[in-house]
């Protein structure tokens, strides 16, 4: 098949590289003993894929899918290396080369998927290539600059501007992502903070959905490299926080800006408080409106909860307000039950609401909990059974809902007596099913110690 990538006839070698990247997608995995790939055959692998990336605009999409596949397989290698670790740096080089070269809007889809390449060889880049994963970001910056001059004069250019901001800013928010995942490479990303915000910060002042999104999704990936510091991008960024919210008929805009809110709000923790009136306000508003998307409101009550964890007592303010709207979403939710096609979404919305709660009641520390949400507790105890009445529930709702209870447990008084006298114990069964699932045991472990002690107290 090697041979055959060479072959001078286009129709075959544009054939072989689909047939090549779709045994890459699914015979090549870490997983899969004996593996697909071996340290022989690697090198002459890459050797030609990397060549025919200089190959017609068709074939090179096929090489560009295929390289794509490849990098995705080795995600999971365990160990400070990656057999693509050798090949990474020249890799990256000739697809942004590729990219540059089909910038032009006939050939647009292979621009994107060499920018869709590089995100997979960074998300799969062992240690020994974080150096060169760290780089990348003088390279993406300078790339994102040329926009800004580029002309968008007709609609068609405008398209094409905001399609390569949007596929930048991607693989600038990977990058980040990246980097991010250990303290020690954090560092490359502090030493462009500023250089990294002050883009994103012009990025945002483009009229393009798409780039917007894009842009708030590569913020939220680097609250969490900065840590408190993003607080000193706050007084800029917040204007675009709060248009992002205001933009819900960019339903998946206002989606993406309510997710960075709540990863803002970890990272810059009491910090927020100065724009949580403003916020708030909105946040509201949008969950009483009939014609912002349905997907956006179980966000919002996750977002709640992320704002009352680190704005503490200053919260009380708003409880009110959105302790009605959560009783509002636990009737819908109990109301629709296991409803088929009312399934998933009903899931998001549990989750909402038991993560708002969370960190409603772990925010406002023990005297301001008991004044306001002891009342509460009873509701929370039947909405939490009618989730565990459901033969199967959903893994992360069940998560969400143990935990609750135990942060229940650890602040009130008294739970153990309410669960115990409830006219439903379906709550029961969460904690046995978090116990007994693998995947929770350990992220539940703390909470159902909680309950076991309230339980017999």
């Amino acid at each position: 098949m090697l041979q055959a990538m060479q072959d001078p006839h286009p129709h075959v070698k544009d054939t072989t590289a689909w047939t090549v990247g779709r045994i890459f997608q699914f015979l090549h995995s870490t997983d899969i003993e004996p593996p697909l790939i071996t340290p022989d055959s690697l090198p002459p692998i890459m050797t030609v894929l990397v060549k025919s990336l200089q190959d017609s605009s068709h074939i090179a999409y096929r090489v560009c899918c295929a390289i794509s596949s490849l990098a995705e397989g080795f995600q999971g290698a365990q160990g400070g290396t990656s057999p693509m670790s050798p090949f990474f740096k020249d890799t990256v080089a000739a697809l942004l080369q590729c990219a540059q070269r089909h910038a032009h809007h006939d050939h647009a889809k292979v621009q994107i998927s060499a920018f869709e390449a590089i995100n997979d060889l960074v998300r799969s880049a062992s240690p020994d290539t974080l150096e060169i994963v760290a780089q990348l970001i003088q390279v993406v910056l300078p790339e994102i600059h040329k926009t800004f001059d580029m002309p968008a004069v007709s609609s068609e250019a405008r398209d094409k501007l905001a399609e390569v901001q949007g596929q930048l800013c991607g693989v600038l928010q990977v990058i980040v992502q990246k980097l991010s995942e250990k303290e020690e490479t954090k560092a490359a990303v502090l030493q462009f903070a500023d250089p990294i915000m002050e883009t994103l910060l012009r990025i945002f002042q483009f009229r393009s959905a798409t780039v917007h999104e894009e842009a708030m999704l590569a913020v939220g990936s680097f609250t969490y490299a900065v840590g408190k510091q993003f607080v000193k991008y706050l007084p800029q960024f917040s204007q675009y926080l709060k248009t992002g919210l205001t933009n819900y008929l960019e339903w998946q805009v206002c989606l993406s800006t309510v997710g960075v809110l709540g990863d803002v709000c970890r990272n810059v923790e009491a910090e927020i408080l100065p724009y949580c009136d403003e916020i708030m306000s909105l946040l509201v508003v949008n969950l009483g409106r009939e014609d912002v998307h349905r997907n956006i409101k179980p966000n919002i009550l996750s977002a709640f909860g992320d704002i009352a964890l680190v704005i503490g007592d200053n919260f009380e303010k708003y409880l009110e307000a959105v302790l009605r709207v959560l009783k509002q979403a636990m009737s819908l939710s109990v109301s629709s039950g296991a409803s088929e096609d009312f399934l998933d979404y009903n899931n998001m919305l549990r989750n909402g609401i038991l993560e708002a709660y969370s960190g409603i009641i772990q925010g406002m520390g023990q005297a301001k909990a008991e004044m306001y949400m002891q009342n509460e507790l009873q509701d929370i105890i039947m909405f939490v059974s009618s989730i565990g009445a459901e033969p199967e529930p959903e893994e992360d709702v069940a998560r969400s809902a143990v935990n609750l209870l135990g942060d229940a447990c650890s602040i009130f008084a008294g739970v153990g007596v309410l669960l115990r006298n409830s006219p439903r114990q379906e709550w029961s069964k969460l904690v046995e099913y978090c116990k007994a699932a693998p995947g929770l045991q350990d992220e539940t472990d703390w909470a159902v110690q909680q309950i076991v002690h309230s339980m017999r107290s």
